[in-house]
Order: structure tokens, then C-alpha cells, then sequence
């Protein structure tokens, strides 16, 4: 009876809740836990990718079955969240609800990330389901299949046990040796079949139902599956046949490529844009709310390739990065490619979920579609509402990476990618764009990761140096066997160096300079015009013909003299000795060319500080190294201002010394151990004097004299123990000075000592000239109101500096003005301008103006119809518009008339032009054209009734003859207007006479009828 009930209660609790049957396994935090498992070879299949952790660290999955048969066996994948973990499976075969030692199918016995192995199916398992028990542990390497402890997860599924088929399945379906149209397939044959079918198709599509291809594999366990597209994706299976109507279940798929994988391994990258720019997918994709440093596992619909590897998975990051071809582990929170996880990174940096959202989503049609994953409007952590959106797109039919930026600032320090790494770690490349650099994404707006058709060579070295010559070698990551070497000395331009076309890696380059530094740089030459980007610079020296002397040492010094003394690199027979003021460039001092050392050079003037160098002299080599320099202080032997050393005025520097100068008798300086110079006032008067980079407490003073010997004249100027200049300071106070009013020409001397009697040392001094204070004299200025703009010193003249101020009418704050202002629109009338020259030695103002003049107005032209040949026009009447008066009249030919008026006296029919020219002197002259149409009225209708009219123009008596009239034909004159202006009068013969004394001046039409017929003649009266 117990045995019954407790039957029941089972049936009862399989009915209502079927997992309250096995222990309860799980876990208390949710920080590791499985991520993906999957099975194959199965008769059915689980695949549960990204499935998350679950309540408590428990998930049913039980609805998820793999089917497999007694004896059978069937492959797993495990990956874990992230970091490592203990893995076991057990399955309860004997469906007693417990999970038993003997039921543990699998043990990694350590901690692993991800792990794949078999399930093998024991002899005499009963039919129907099983339960399948999956548990992952973070701190034990052998999880127990009940109880729950921190970081652990458990995962429950189905194992379907069916009868054994009458035919088995094959097994190890692989596929190896892959091209472009074709691929090798391999199986093991687990029954007695000795023959196969293999079915394949589009990825994801359903064998057995006429889906895909079917061919006869024949009778070997490998067939070489061709006839293949290239560029694209399969799945592929495999089942036997044992006999007619018995075959297996299918076995796969497995993914098989038809890409060229061997020629996108080497990427390069660039700042290129795509024309479309950034695609805003926040609105069509999905979006996948991952939490803080979480991450999103996506499959792509189609491949791509990512250096040399096959690609479909995609771990999106919420930390500004995408893990290439992974489904677990972390993207991280920034840092150096090199040791960043394979993935791009276009922000990679501790970001935020707080706003925003990360966004996935494939747009366009097969072979050319894109996938976008777009960051849009995350924060830093944590920076609340300021956000940046940018996006990556990997493009199907290129294989190329794009990052495209649209919003980078946040509005704090970590605007432009401050705080962020932008790269790609690969397999092969690391590629370190911008790390915590703000100017890069200030200056770029995308990056391009791509597979060049000819790649660039990398790792430019120096194998091996000459004096003249250089072996160079790269590393090709190409199939070329062409380069080209473009070299020059360190430092040039690109494009300007000598290049040499080589099939040789390395390469020896010949006629170098010795002692010379090299900048190379190495293009692949593909051929057909394909040649890669540029590699370089690799920059490396060659060998030194005449090496340096070493040892270089005073071996005696004394006042003016120094001797100098070394040790030859050689059997060299000769040296060059230069000597100068300190700090002086070789090639700038005084050299001389010795056969013997020591060597002494006499008459070092008193006071100085000198460098000295040495040089071997070889007889071969153009770049022998200097030696040195070594420094020697000429000690001051009479401080006598008659002795003054004389000092130019010229921005030039020399370092002296006061060391053994004393205090001349009768002095009056308020300093000690002085020295004297002498210097002559610039044209402009002023003088800037300094000494920075002193190593002593020093004064300097002043004097103008007219006896170098008797103190007496000498009157003192100025004298300073510190200095105005904000650049001049050290640990000892530097004296200087600016001395203003000084008179051009003059002589004056100055003295430099120090402010406590015993200190000396050493100080540069540097003499110069300052600007005169000079604004310049007016140069008043008309200029048209067309004028776009004006400098403001064609205004003026004699100035000393363009480095003043201009103003608007008077030096005040608010008319400030650039040098060159605009004038377009100023309204025509006189503008006055002052500029403020402002120096050290004082202020002057120039006061000037400019007259704006209007432009010049001539009107429109027309066309004046004047009708007869004889007659006056006024071309004025041609003009209308505005019209500026006193303008000059020209005819075609560019004469010049007297005036407006222009009469024509039997001037051949038809159109004159004439030009009307207003010039003011200041603008450019503007022109208008007048049009003058004139017909001949001298012969207009005189020969068609034999008319003759004469004279035309007539002053007072009209004379009309007519040969071909009829006794009745009439004669009558008309205005131009139509109206008769006479009677008609009869012709009674061939001659009539009208007097037109009495008729205003101008043209009258004569009409003559006869017969019906009429003829028309112009008349003019004058």
C-alpha cells in the first residue's frame, strides 16, 4: 500500500511541478554562471546560447531535449560566463530522482572557461526521458548535483532515449582543405554502411524535405564536395544508407566556407568615411539593455572575415567594445590592444548603463549587408545624462570595420575619446588607433579597418652599415616580390627623397654620406599599378669615417692663451681645432687645421668665455665628429675703461666673465669686480640690455663720457641690479634694463659687476636695439565704396611697426579696429582713423582718414529710333535711371564729342552706337550704351513712277518731277504722324513745284497717287 502511495504522490508532483521531484540545486549570487551549452550528433539537438543565470542560480530547461539511443553517444559544448569553473553532467538513467555517482557522465575534474566532450549512452537504459542534470561551480572543481553554494548555477534538460535505428548514424563529420568552389568532407562510419548521402545548403536550412542539395558520397568515408559558390556559407550533413527505405538520421551540420581566407589576414587602417556616414539604428534595431560592464552574445545572419578566421559571433559590450567570434568572456574597461581580448574597440572605456542602450541591427540585401552595433547616448561612468553615440559597421562584402562617430563629447574631461582606447586586437594584428587622446577624435570622425589588395611590408631594420652605405630588410605580408625604397637624410619630405625600384629584401643602398642619419621607407609593388601604403620611416645611420678624438683637455691655461691637448682616434695626421664664444655652432667660430697637439691658441680677448672643439682630419669622410666643447673663462687683466670691449647693438649674444676683474681707481660704480664695455646708440635711441642666465648676483650702470680717462665727464645714465623681463629669472638675479632717449650715434659705456665685493662669474650679454616710437605721418586716402577692404597702413606713412593699434575716429576703448577692415556698404562721406604705436620708450599717434567716393552712375542704355538719315538726336534721351551728369560722350571709333547732340546728314541706314562714360578718378569708370537706328530717306520710292524729288532736304521750294504718271495722279504731303499737312494738288505734268518755305523743319511724307498706285518719298525740311 506505502509503495502505491508514494506512486501516486509522484504522479501527482510529475503533474503539478516536475522539477520539485530532484533536489534542489543553485546557487546564492549570480555573478558566474553557465553562458552557452549545446549538444550535436544527436537525432535531436539542445542549443541554448546566452541563456543567462537563473532565479536562485536555477534554470529548467527540461523542455530542451537531446534524443539519442542505447549505446549511442552524443557531443556537448560548455562555455562559461566568464573566468573558469568546475563542470559536471549527470543524467538520471535509471529515472530514480537521483543523481547518482554512477550517472555522472562527464567531470572536468579543474577549473575551465569552456570545455567540450561526449555523453555516452550505457547498454540497457529503458526508453523515454531522462533527466539531465548540467552544474557549474566558481569555487570547486567537482560541483555536487545537489545543494546550493555562492557562484554556482544548475541547468536541467531532457535525454530522450528512442529505440536504436536499424541504421545507424555516421559520426566525426569534419570538413578540412576548403577553397574557393569545394571542400573535403570525412565521417566515420559506425554501422556496416558502405554508402552515404550528403545533403547541403544555405545556412539554417532543414535536411530531408528537398531544401537542399543532395549527391551520392559513394563508397569511402571522405568525398570532396565541389561545385560550390564562392564567398558564401554552408551547412553541411551526412547520413548512411544501409538499404533501400533504411537510411540514418542526418548527422551535422557542420558550417563549411567558400572564402579566401589567405587573403584577409593582413589588415590595414585609415581615417577614410564611408559617403553614408553614421546610420542611426536606435530607432529599427534591437536593443539589448545590458547592464553595467555586462555584455550581449549575437549571431550574424552572414560571415565575415576577421584576419584570416571565419566569423558569425559577436559579443557586444556595454564598455564601448565587441569580442570577435566569442560568446563568453568580458570586454573590459580599457587599455593597450596588445593585451586586449580579439574584438574592436571603439570606445573602449568604463561606460555606464544608466542611459541609452546598445543596439544591434543588419541592413541591406545579400552579398552587400552591413551589421551596425551602435552605442547610442551611453555615459561614462558615471556621468549621469551626458552621453556620446558612435557605432561599429562590418560590411559583408568587404570584409572592412568601420567605427563611426557622431556624438564624442560628454561635456566633461573625457570629451573626444580623453579617457578611451580605440582599437582592434585580432589573432594576428593589433592595431592601437588612440589611447586617452583627445586630438584624435577632434581631428577624425571614423576609422577604417581593411584588407589591402597589395598589404604594406612592416619591420623596416638595419642588417647591416658602412660609411657609405646601409643594408636595409623588412618583413613582406604579401605575396610581392617587387619594392620600392624611397630614402633622404633624416627629416625630409616625403615625395622629395631618391627612390630605387628592388626585387631584393634586404637591400644594400650605396653613395651615403658617412656619420649620417637616413630616414627609409618601404611600398610594396603588387604590380599592375597596385603599390601598398607607405611603411616608415625606419631611420638609421652609417658608420663614421674619421672617428672623434677622445680626451679632450686644457693642459695649460694663462690669461690670453690655452692650450689644448687630446687623444687620436687613429693614425690620423692632422685635426681642426675651432674655437668660439660659448655656446657657439661649429662651422660658426674660428677654426684652425693643426699637424701636432697639444695645440695653444694666443690672444683670447680678456673677460670671455670660450668653447673649444677638435676634429680628426681623416682626408676622407664629410661628417667626422667634433669633440667637445671644453670651456675656458679669459680672466680680465685691466679693468680700464679705455679699455672698454666694445659690445654691438644687434641681438647677438657672448658669454663674459668677471672673474679677476677688480674695481677701477676713481670709480664711482656702485658695484664690484666690474668690467667695462662700450656700445654705440642705434638710430632709434633705445637699447635693451640683458644678462639672464647668469651664474652670480650681478649690477649693471650706465655712462655717458666724453674722456674715457678722467671720471670727471662721465655722467651716469641708469643702473639696474634686477630686471623688467618676465622671462629672465634663475637662482641669481639677472640685471637688465631698457634705456630710452639715448642719442643716435653716441658712445656710451657700460659696466658689469658684482653686488657683493669677491663674487664673480660668469654672464651672457645681450645687446638690442629697441623700435623707435614712431606712428607715421597721414597719407589721407580715397578709396570707392565697391572696395571689399583696406589695410590701414596704406593710411600712413614712416611708421616703425605695424604692431600698434588702430581705432574708429579716437583712441578708445570700443574702436578698436583690425588692420584690415571692411568697407563694403560704408556710405560715401570722409572717415578718420588713428593708430597707436605703444613701445617700451613710449606712445605716438597718427591721425588719418579716407574719403569713401560713390560709385559712378551712367544710367541704362537704349535704342533711339531717329528715323531718316537727315536729322538730329539726343543721346541723353536714350539714357534712363540714375544719372550722374558731366559725364563725355564717344562714338564707335572712340572720338570724343562737344556734346549730346548728334545730326545726321545722308549717313548710310542703319545702327550707331555711342557710349556714355562717367570717371570719377577714384572708382573704376562705369559705361552705358545708346543705339541710334536710321534709315535712307534720300531714295525711298523715286524710281518706281520715274519720281524724282529735288532738293532733299529743302529749304523753301520743292521740285517734283514725274515721267510715268497719268494726267490724273495727285501729289499731297504728310506728317510722320499720317495727318496731310496740304491738299492734294493735280499733276497736269511732269514737273510740279510746293513750296515748303513756310514748313516747320523736319521730315514729311510725299505721297504721289496715279492709277491706283501710290509712291511714298521722305522729305526733309531744314
Amino acid at each position: 500500500m506505502r509503495k502505491i502511495y508514494l506512486l501516486g504522490m509522484g504522479l501527482m508532483l510529475t503533474t503539478s511541478n516536475s522539477f520539485a521531484q530532484y533536489c534542489v540545486s543553485g546557487g546564492s549570487t549570480g555573478t558566474y554562471f553557465i553562458e552557452n551549452f549545446s549538444t550535436s550528433n544527436g537525432s535531436t539537438n539542445i542549443t541554448n546560447n546566452g541563456s543567462g543565470n537563473g532565479t536562485a542560480g536555477y534554470n529548467d530547461f527540461t523542455a530542451m531535449a537531446v534524443t539519442s539511443f542505447e549505446s549511442g553517444s552524443v557531443d556537448f559544448s560548455f562555455d562559461h560566463s566568464s573566468g573558469t569553473a568546475g563542470f559536471n553532467i549527470w543524467v538520471d538513467w535509471d529515472n530514480s530522482l537521483t543523481f547518482e555517482p554512477t550517472e555522472k557522465m562527464y567531470g572536468s575534474a579543474g577549473y575551465v572557461g569552456s570545455t567540450t566532450g561526449t555523453i555516452n549512452v550505457p547498454a540497457g537504459v529503458s526508453l523515454g526521458d531522462h533527466r539531465m542534470r548540467i552544474t557549474s561551480h566558481w569555487l570547486s572543481t567537482d560541483p555536487a548535483p545537489c545543494g546550493t553554494a555562492t557562484q554556482q548555477e544548475t541547468e536541467d534538460y531532457t535525454f530522450t532515449i528512442v529505440a536504436a535505428p536499424t541504421c545507424a548514424a555516421p559520426s566525426l563529420l569534419t570538413s578540412a582543405n576548403s577553397t574557393l568552389t569545394s571542400t573535403e568532407l570525412s565521417w566515420t562510419e559506425n554501422g556496416s554502411a558502405t554508402s552515404w548521402f550528403v545533403e547541403y545548403g544555405q545556412t539554417g536550412f532543414t535536411p530531408g524535405i528537398n531544401a537542399g542539395t543532395t549527391v551520392t558520397a559513394g563508397t569511402n568515408v571522405s568525398y570532396l564536395l565541389s561545385g560550390l559558390t564562392a564567398n558564401n556559407l554552408y551547412d553541411v550533413y551526412v547520413r548512411s544508407f544501409c538499404t533501400v527505405g533504411d537510411t540514418s538520421s542526418f548527422v551535422g551540420p557542420i558550417s563549411v566556407g567558400t572564402f579566401d581566407l589567405a587573403s584577409s589576414t593582413f589588415m590595414s587602417v585609415d581615417e577614410d568615411c564611408l559617403t553614408a556616414g553614421f546610420t542611426d539604428i536606435s530607432g529599427t534595431g534591437v536593443g539589448y539593455d545590458i547592464g553595467d560592464d555586462g555584455e550581449q552574445n549575437v549571431t550574424m545572419t552572414f560571415p565575415f572575415i576577421f584576419q584570416g578566421t571565419l566569423v558569425t559571433d559577436l559579443r557586444l559590450g556595454n564598455n564601448g567594445g565587441i569580442l570577435i567570434g566569442a560568446t563568453t568572456g568580458n570586454v573590459g574597461t580599457g587599455g593597450n590592444m596588445d593585451f586586449a581580448t580579439d574584438g574592436v574597440y571603439p570606445w573602449f572605456d568604463d561606460m555606464d548603463s544608466e542611459t541609452g542602450d546598445v543596439f544591434y541591427e543588419e541592413i541591406g540585401v545579400a552579398p552587400n549587408r552591413i551589421a551596425i552595433v551602435q552605442w547610442d547616448n551611453l555615459n561614462n561612468y558615471s556621468n549621469g545624462a551626458t552621453t556620446v553615440t558612435f557605432q561599429v559597421q562590418i560590411h559583408e562584402t568587404t570584409n572592412e570595420i568601420y567605427f563611426v562617430y557622431d556624438d564624442v563629447e560628454f561635456g566633461t574631461g573625457d570629451d573626444f575619446g580623453a579617457n578611451a582606447d580605440i582599437g582592434l586586437a585580432g589573432p594576428l594584428q593589433d592595431f592601437n588607433v588612440s589611447n586617452n587622446d583627445a586630438a584624435y577624435l577632434m581631428a577624425n570622425s571614423c576609422v577604417r579597418f581593411y584588407y589591402p589588395t597589395c598589404p604594406e611590408v612592416s619591420n623596416i631594420i638595419s642588417t647591416y652599415s658602412a660609411v657609405d652605405s646601409l643594408e636595409i630588410g623588412w618583413t613582406s605580408n604579401g605575396t610581392e616580390t617587387d619594392w620600392i625604397i624611397e630614402y633622404g637624410e633624416e627629416g625630409f619630405t616625403q615625395g622629395s627623397g631618391t627612390f630605387v625600384n628592388t626585387t631584393t629584401n634586404p637591400d644594400t643602398l650605396g653613395g651615403l654620406l658617412d656619420n649620417t642619419s637616413y630616414d627609409f621607407y618601404v611600398y610594396a609593388n603588387c604590380g599592375a599599378g597596385d603599390t601598398s601604403a607607405v611603411n616608415g620611416p625606419g631611420t638609421f645611420v652609417t658608420d663614421v669615417a674619421c672617428a672623434a678624438v677622445t680626451g679632450l683637455a686644457f693642459e695649460y691655461t694663462s690669461n690670453d692663451t690655452a692650450s689644448i691637448t687630446w687623444t687620436p682616434a687613429g693614425l690620423e695626421l692632422a685635426w681642426n681645432i675651432e674655437w668660439g664664444p660659448s655656446g657657439f655652432t661649429p662651422g660658426t667660430g674660428t677654426l684652425t687645421n693643426v699637424s701636432n697637439f697639444p695645440d695653444t691658441t694666443f690672444g683670447l680677448p680678456a673677460g670671455g668665455v670660450y668653447d673649444f672643439y677638435v676634429q680628426n682630419d681623416c682626408g676622407s669622410g664629410v661628417n667626422n665628429p667634433w669633440a667637445g666643447p671644453i670651456t675656458y673663462v679669459s680672466p680680465i687683466l685691466n679693468d680700464s675703461t679705455c679699455d672698454a670691449i666694445v659690445v654691438p647693438v644687434d641681438g647677438s649674444t657672448a658669454v663674459y666673465a668677471n672673474i679677476g676683474a677688480t674695481t677701477q681707481v676713481g670709480s664711482t660704480v656702485a658695484g664690484f669686480n666690474t668690467i667695462w664695455f662700450e656700445f654705440v646708440a642705434p638710430a632709434s635711441g633705445h637699447v635693451e640690455i640683458m644678462t639672464c642666465g647668469n651664474d652670480f648676483d650681478n649690477m649693471l650702470e650706465v655712462y655717458e663720457a666724453t674722456d674715457c680717462s678722467d671720471f670727471g665727464t662721465f655722467t651716469l645714465v641708469d643702473g639696474a641690479t634686477g630686471n623688467p623681463f618676465g622671462s629672465c629669472a634663475g637662482t641669481f638675479d639677472p640685471a637688465g634694463m631698457n634705456l630710452c632717449g639715448l642719442t643716435p650715434g653716441n658712445t656710451y659705456y657700460l659696466t658689469i659687476g658684482s653686488e657683493t665685493d669677491g663674487v664673480t662669474g660668469t654672464f651672457p650679454l645681450t645687446l638690442t636695439e629697441l623700435p623707435a616710437v614712431e606712428a607715421g605721418t597721414a597719407v589721407p586716402t580715397d578709396i570707392c565704396e565697391d572696395n571689399a577692404a583696406l589695410d590701414l597702413f596704406t593710411l600712413i606713412s614712416g611708421n616703425e611697426t605695424t604692431t600698434g593699434q588702430w581705432y574708429l575716429t579716437e583712441a578708445m576703448a570700443g574702436n578698436e579696429l583690425p588692420p584690415l577692415v571692411s568697407v563694403v556698404g560704408l556710405p560715401a562721406g570722409l572717415y578718420e582713423f588713428e593708430y597707436v604705436q605703444v613701445e617700451i620708450c613710449g606712445t605716438d599717434t597718427a591721425t588719418t582718414s579716407i574719403t569713401v567716393v560713390e560709385l559712378p552712375n551712367v544710367g541704362v542704355g537704349s535704342t533711339i529710333d531717329a528715323g531718316c538719315n537727315y536729322n538730329s538726336v539726343s543721346l541723353a534721351d536714350g539714357l534712363s535711371g540714375t544719372i550722374d551728369f558731366g559725364g563725355t560722350w564717344y562714338d564707335e571709333s572712340s572720338n570724343t564729342l562737344t556734346s549730346s547732340l548728334v545730326t545726321y546728314d545722308g549717313e548710310p541706314a542703319g545702327s550707331y552706337d555711342y557710349y556714355y562714360v562717367v570717371d570719377n578718378g577714384v572708382c573704376a569708370a562705369d559705361t552705358a550704351t545708346v543705339t541710334v537706328d536710321v534709315i535712307d530717306c534720300a531714295s525711298i520710292g523715286e524710281n518706281t513712277m520715274g519720281l524724282n524729288v529735288y532738293p532733299n532736304p529743302v529749304q523753301d521750294v520743292l521740285t517734283i518731277n514725274l515721267s510715268n504718271v497719268s494726267a490724273s495722279a495727285t501729289v499731297q504731303l504728310f506728317d510722320l504722324q499720317g495727318s496731310f499737312v496740304s491738299a492734294p494738288i493735280a499733276i497736269n505734268s511732269t514737273s510740279v513745284n510746293v513750296n515748303m518755305a513756310d514748313y516747320a523743319d523736319g521730315v514729311y511724307i510725299l505721297k504721289v497717287t496715279s492709277n491706283g498706285a501710290t509712291e511714298e518719298v521722305r522729305v526733309v525740311k531744314q
